[in-house]
Parts: structure tokens; sequence; C-alpha cells
């Protein structure tokens, strides 16, 4: 059992996501070659399983450095940059001894693509949450990560 696990959740612009779990390599985590997908409107119950189920994949093959990335699986996209294009990003981690942590993140619109944190926004949900506070907090950090990546003036 790893004490540490970390999951990248990608979405577009209807919110559906692609949940990707973290393997191992020689300099740390790094996200593996496989997906999980949702589709929106999901309720609290799909949406916590999904969770569960990505965080539950971590480490559960090895890092092939010279795989395509999930990212470029689900899309069908040879470049890893542009197969993440026009998705929105959440990141969240999971510490077995204390809590999940989620990270709205938002395009990092410099040449090497990528994404940032937005203005220090993390939501904390302890290990021993109610049911339905990983939805919660996972909602708001959509939310948040979902403007920052889809909204355009008008």
């Amino acid at each position: 059992m790893y004490p540490h696990k970390y999951i990248g959740v990608f979405f577009d612009s209807s919110k559906k996501l692609i949940g990707v779990p973290c393997g191992q390599n020689q300099f740390g985590a790094v996200e593996l070659d496989i997906f999980f997908t949702l589709e929106p409107g999901c309720s609290d119950d799909e949406l916590e399983e999904f969770i569960t189920t990505v965080l539950d994949a971590c480490y559960s093959k090895e890092y092939m450095p010279d795989e395509p990335t999930a990212m470029q699986k689900y899309t069908g996209i040879k470049s890893p940059i542009t197969a993440e294009k026009n998705h929105g990003f959440i990141a969240i981690d999971w510490l077995q001894a204390k809590d999940y942590t989620f990270y709205p993140m938002k395009p990092n619109k410099g040449n090497r693509g990528g994404y940032i944190g937005i203005n220090g926004i993390v939501l904390n949900v302890p290990v021993s949450y109610e049911k339905g506070a990983l939805a919660l907090a996972f909602r708001h950090a959509l939310k948040v990560a979902y403007e920052h990546t889809f909204w355009k003036p008008k």
C-alpha cells in the first residue's frame, strides 16, 4: 500500500471527466498511460466512485516512458501538448494518514503548455470524510477550473 497517491482529472467543455492515475519512475510520481472516463451529469455517488477507482489504479502498472500518454490515447492525437489542449485539469493528492487535496488548475498559456495553479486555491477533505464531501470538493474545484479554462469575455 502506498501512503501517497496522485491523480490528474482532465475535462472538456462538456465537463466529461478523464481520470489518469499515477505511477512511479526514477524521479517520482508520473501519470500512467491509462485512463477512466465519467460522463457529465453523474451523481455524487458515481463521482466519488470515479475518484476512488482512479486512485485505486495508481501504481497498478509499470510506467513506460515510450508509451503515448493517457490523453494521447484518449484523444488519438500524437503530440502530448496538443492532446491536452482544450481540456481543463484538476490535480488530486491523497495522503493515507491525512487528506484528499484538490488543486483546480488553469492552462499555462506559455509555449510549453501544461497547467498551473489558480491563485493558491486548494480544497482539502480529511480521509475520514462524510459521504458526499469528496463530490462537493471536486465539484467546487471543477467550477473554478472550468471558469479559468473555458470562460470567454463577451
